[in-house]
């Protein structure tokens, strides 16, 4: 994951609250239905993720993440 100022060719380009995200072709399909969220607290800062599968997966739904 980084950051970029333009999609490149084959980019899905998904618009959310005035935000825009570029999700290439290889990763659009592992990553279609995850959540994406941003925790900044004084425990931690970073990206989260809460994916579908991955949670289902483990049987703790909501708590997926890293």
């Amino acid at each position: 994951m980084g950051l970029e100022a333009v999609a490149r060719e084959n980019d899905a380009v998904i618009h959310v609250d005035g935000l825009i995200v570029f999700v290439d072709a290889v990763s659009k399909p592992l990553l279609d239905g995850t959540e994406v969220d941003f925790c900044d607290t004084p425990a931690a800062t970073g990206f989260i993720f809460n994916g579908p599968e991955r949670c289902s997966a483990c049987g703790k739904r909501g708590t997926c993440g890293s």
